[in-house]
């Protein structure tokens, strides 16, 4: 006897004709379809969720980032206003410095400052 399969052994014959009345396949899901639709609406809400909270917080660093921006502008600008206060004074020093060798009187670095603090 051969041990090998024959065809029809191998491949049962389909159906070819039409169901009948109460032969068709029951249309009622099994507990593991049921449960494998459960785990793709999870799936389906999880990311759904996922993507409203990234999205979220992709707006509050873009807030944050233009915040951060804004500050470090300002910090720019402070310390550009110090650097021109910074000439100024070294200005006067050298002039306050040179102004008595031409019999002129000039307000020294610390006056000028006091006269800064009273405006």
């Amino acid at each position: 006897m051969s041990r090998y399969l024959t065809i029809n052994e191998r491949m049962p014959r389909q159906q070819t004709r039409p169901y009948r009345r109460g032969e068709a396949p029951s249309m009622r899901l099994s507990w593991k379809e049921w449960v494998a639709g459960a785990a793709l609406l999870l799936l389906l809400l999880g990311a759904a969720l996922l993507s409203v909270w990234s999205s979220g917080r992709t707006v509050k660093l873009g807030y944050e980032i233009s915040v951060q921006h804004e500050q470090r502008q300002a910090l720019l600008d402070q310390r550009d206003k110090l650097r021109e206060k910074i000439k100024h004074l070294s200005g006067m020093k050298r002039l306050s410095e040179m102004a008595p060798q031409y019999g002129l009187e000039y307000p020294t670095v610390d006056q000028q400052v006091r006269l800064d603090l009273k405006r």
